[in-house]
């Protein structure tokens, strides 16, 4: 879909989108950030494939299954079963090929979604 503006694509992604991964190329850090923390998907990808968007790449091992529902769930549900993951990815052109090919590799970090700092495991 073509538009005029982030604030337009971001409607029409949360609109029409299925959730799962989408994508904007762009130069503008401001687009960046708007764009990363108001698409309503689980993967929200800056200047990168979407191909991307797989268990292996997040450093998960093998996917068992894809879920883009926020809810609900079902039998006792403790505080981490109430919070969704947002994954993000900023890359400069990025393809899987890249990576299949071992010409990158994949950096994880976790991230507060809200301010940007790096979350660090104990």
């Amino acid at each position: 879909e073509v538009v005029s503006s982030v604030e337009e694509a971001i409607e029409h992604i949360n609109e029409y989108g299925s959730h799962h991964t989408d994508a904007v190329i762009t130069e503008d850090e401001m687009v960046v950030k708007k764009f990363q923390r108001e698409v309503e998907s689980a993967c929200v990808f800056v200047n990168a494939s979407v191909r991307l968007s797989d268990g292996f790449s997040f450093g998960l091992g093998a996917e068992v299954g894809v879920n883009t529902n926020k809810g609900p769930l079902r039998g006792p549900v403790g505080i981490e079963g109430l919070m969704t993951a947002k994954w993000t990815l900023k890359g400069k052109g990025h393809i899987a090929a890249d990576f299949s090919s071992g010409q990158d590799i994949y950096i994880h970090e976790k991230k507060c979604v809200t301010c940007g700092l790096q979350i660090r495991d104990n």
